[in-house]
């Protein structure tokens, strides 16, 4: 009778285990099925930018240091309302990929990183002079050791054959001398200055290009730090794609 009932014990032992084992898997099931549909969804909604990236990497075929086409593509798709801008200035990147390339490649074959930046947004390309790249403090005629720069880059932008805007910007510490009453009047005389230099030395199409001066009112930092100020400081170079109109 006792080794019967110990028989019986034993048999229920592994019944058991397997009925757990069973639940467990079950389980799992459940939870993977959760998260296949969590994973679909966000699926959807990334389907717009997981395009973009694909015809960007198409498009431009390079990754550079600190600016990666992914990040362009996110900048794109936060940038753009309603996603039709994206899709539209998407069309136009193939235009001006190698113009893109040719500007970077210069920047960093001349060792100008830390003066001069070159991104895409949904306006087209924009190249940055940073602070004292171009100009004096308060001053609007271009420096000297600047000018080389400046041809250099304005016979890369040339070929892109697409209007040029030139934007000057200051920092918010008022400016008041017999020249510049104001940062208006310095912002607008820096970026007239860029726009005759393209004319006049690189032999640019004067109907392409285009000056405005915003003083101290599109900043791209805080003007309260010294640091934030040197970034305020800056003429924006844009070579407008064929979907903007700005």
């Amino acid at each position: 009778m006792s080794r019967k009932g110990r028989r019986s014990k034993n048999d229920d032992g592994p019944q058991d285990s397997k009925e757990w084992m069973n639940t467990y898997a079950d389980l799992m099931s459940l939870l993977l099925t959760f998260f296949v549909m969590i994973f679909s969804l966000s699926t959807i909604d990334m389907n717009k930018y997981q395009a973009l990236i694909q015809s960007l990497q198409g498009y431009l075929g390079i990754v550079k240091e600190g600016h990666t086409l992914q990040n362009t593509a996110a900048q794109l798709e936060t940038q753009g309302s309603a996603g039709s801008n994206v899709a539209a200035t998407n069309t136009n990147f193939e235009d001006i990929a190698d113009v893109y390339n040719d500007i970077q490649t210069y920047i960093e074959q001349s060792n100008l990183s830390n003066s001069v930046q070159v991104t895409i947004n949904e306006r087209g390309i924009l190249i940055r002079f940073v602070d004292t790249a171009l100009f004096d403090t308060g001053k609007a005629d271009i420096k000297p050791e600047a000018k080389e720069i400046l041809k250099n880059v304005g016979e890369i932008i040339k070929r892109a054959d697409k209007p040029i805007r030139v934007e000057g910007h200051t920092d918010n510490v008022p400016i008041h001398n017999e020249k510049f009453p104001s940062n208006w009047e310095l912002s607008t005389a820096r970026a007239t200055n860029v726009v005759k230099y393209f004319i006049e030395n690189v032999g640019m199409d004067p109907s392409t290009l285009s000056a405005a001066g915003y003083g101290e009112y599109h900043p791209v930092a805080d003007n309260q730090t010294e640091e934030g100020r040197a970034k305020n400081r800056r003429v924006d170079i844009i070579i407008v794609n064929g979907s903007s109109n700005k």
